[in-house]
């Protein structure tokens, strides 16, 4: 793994932990960033932990996931942590 994706992990984890410590005024733009970064595996893990943490939040429901996220998941992206 080359130094900009691990400095990209990073940024992920960081938005993880910001999440799961429900600051998600931090984690909410760091993930929709990370989402348009060329690294497909992490843009995709940044829009699902999005929609996570939007669920956690109240921000999104069950019903209404992010967009971007559907098309990742339509596309098979959804399949990249196997």
């Amino acid at each position: 793994m080359d130094r900009l994706a691990l400095s990209e992990l990073a940024r992920l984890m960081k938005a993880r932990l910001a999440a799961g410590e429900a600051r998600f005024d931090t984690a909410m733009p760091e993930f929709a960033a990370l989402e348009k970064i060329p690294n497909e595996k992490i843009a995709a893990q940044a829009a699902y932990y999005r929609t996570e943490a939007g669920m956690a939040a109240g921000t999104v429901s069950d019903k209404q996931p992010s967009r971007r996220w559907s098309a990742c998941a339509i596309a098979g992206a959804a399949t990249i942590w196997n």
